[in-house]
């Protein structure tokens, strides 16, 4: 396709903000939130995880 990394980086997460929003819409219209919810995470709690 001639394309180099960084254009299918950029239209990969185009994509992926795209479905994001649709599987938003759907869960608004639902009532119902099928998403992950951000969390806040303490640092030392993430390095715990990495161990």
């Amino acid at each position: 396709m001639q394309q180099n990394r960084g254009v299918i980086e950029r239209r990969q997460a185009a994509l992926y903000r795209a479905f994001a929003q649709l599987l938003q819409q759907r869960d608004e219209a639902d009532g119902v939130c099928r998403l992950m919810q951000k969390t806040e995470y303490d640092q030392r709690d993430i390095e715990d995880l990495l161990e």
